[in-house]
């Protein structure tokens, strides 16, 4: 169930039927008036003080008189916090409305869920809404299954880092409802938005749907994937959905894969978990951007994009490569140009020393030879919040640059070869190269 939660001024900004709205009168101008607009609308009415983070500041007598009112005279339903629920149903014969009650618990401060036997007491109402700090996906998973064993009609949401995945997955984790608002006027912390809705298609999310995504840090939620393969499974007509798991514990992901009894279909992975999961689920492959999880399959991808860039770029064995970076791409290109003059530039001068020893020490170099062809490399993140990279490696002799790092806008390094014409592939091409190779993998 998909529940449009707005004020009064808002209302009319959703591009798509809800199955519920929710009415926040605390952020409306009259606290207790309701818009006409709801009168023939299935909506709930939320009416929260400050310690629930609403705006109500009026005392909680008048709130509950409301409630009760409501409850009696209209058909609208009505959200009420679980310690105010005994204090209601001195007021009225709960039974007769508890099909319009939903019921809250809500405890942002705490990362650890406790089922509350109280709650069993209650007559059955539309559902129970619990809002918790969860900020691992095991939690997430096992609370939910603690849920399940209440059997209980319940919407379990995070406002933790998992605040994302809670909601976007609710139906396959057993909540009964997500809420959403309009992007620009959300009306909780954490909230999805229309865009979300569309974009992860949460309408169509079933049982059957199968599970995907990309692993890595905070960098994933701006991913140009999330539309690619989205875009592509809707307009496929495929049952499949592509989400960002943003963790910075891989085991933790690992452990939800394997546990969760979900169908995952695979992952990408990216920073900084590349050269990481690996030996996780039991591959010996040092360096990965692909994980099948059915069979347990792993590829790296980048490869594919790197090959069809040195091709782009006509890059030969006479060719010196400059590669900034030391990371898992950075090494991925050493181990792809085996005959190559490389120069590593790098602010981890451990894990340079590292990687000349690793890969063919005659070849890592420290001083560039006269040499006509020199492609520029950046294997690292500089470039993706503004930084130019040519202003922190000084390095303005090059005729060829591969620039890994994307952004909305051109990188700095990008706008610098458009000027003085150089030839490159920048980070959008590149992406694509790999993941056009990452979706055939996902379709097997």
């Amino acid at each position: 169930m998909l529940i449009y939660s707005t004020n009064e001024n808002n209302f009319d900004k959703c591009c798509f039927k809800p199955d519920m709205f929710e009415l926040r009168l605390d952020l409306c101008e009259s606290t207790f008036q309701i818009p006409d607009f709801f009168s023939d609308k299935k909506t709930i009415i939320t009416l929260r003080d400050i310690s629930e983070g609403g705006l109500y500041e009026g005392s909680l007598e008048k709130r509950l008189d409301f409630y009760a009112e409501l409850l009696k005279h209209t058909d609208f339903f009505i959200d009420i916090e679980f310690r105010y629920f005994n204090d209601l149903t001195k007021m009225l014969d709960i039974a007769l409305y508890k099909h319009r009650i939903i019921v809250s618990v809500h405890d942002n401060s705490r990362s650890f869920f406790e089922i509350d036997p109280a709650w069993k007491e209650i007559p059955t109402p539309f559902f129970f809404k619990f809002v918790y700090k969860i900020d691992t996906l095991t939690e997430l998973y096992t609370i939910n299954n603690q849920l399940k064993t209440m059997k209980l009609d319940y919407c379990l949401l995070s406002v933790g880092k998992t605040s994302l995945l809670s909601r976007v997955l609710y139906k396959k984790l057993g909540s009964k409802a997500v809420y959403f608002g309009k992007k620009g006027y959300e009306t909780a912390p954490n909230q999805l938005t229309d865009n979300d809705v569309l974009q992860y298609n949460l309408q169509n999310i079933n049982k059957g749907t199968k599970m995907g995504g990309i692993i890595g840090g905070s960098q994933i939620l701006n991913s140009l994937g999330l539309s690619f393969y989205n875009s592509f499974f809707q307009r496929e007509n495929i049952n499949s959905v592509y989400l960002p798991f943003l963790t910075e514990d891989i085991s933790d992901i690992v452990n939800f894969v394997k546990n969760a009894e979900l169908d995952f279909y695979g992952f990408s992975i990216t920073m900084p978990f590349k050269d990481k999961i690996s030996s996780m689920i039991g591959k010996e492959q040092e360096i990965i951007n692909l994980w099948l999880p059915l069979k347990n399959e792993v590829f790296l991808t980048d490869e594919v994009g790197f090959e069809k860039s040195f091709h782009q770029l006509n890059i030969s064995n006479q060719t010196l490569i400059i590669l900034f970076g030391s990371g898992a791409m950075a090494e991925t290109v050493l181990k792809m140009l085996p005959d190559n003059d490389i120069i590593i530039v790098s602010r981890n001068k451990k894990k340079t020393e590292y990687l000349k020893m690793k890969y063919q020490k005659n070849k890592i170099i420290d001083k560039i030879p006269q040499r006509e062809d020199l492609c520029l490399i950046n294997a690292t993140p500089l470039g993706m919040k503004g930084e130019n990279v040519l202003d922190i490696y000084d390095f303005k002799i090059f005729n060829k640059v591969i620039d890994l790092p994307y952004t909305e806008n051109k990188t700095k390094l990008v706008e610098y070869c458009e000027k003085k014409g150089i030839s490159f592939v920048d980070g959008k091409e590149f992406w694509k190269f790999q993941a056009e190779e990452q979706l055939k993998k996902f379709m097997l």
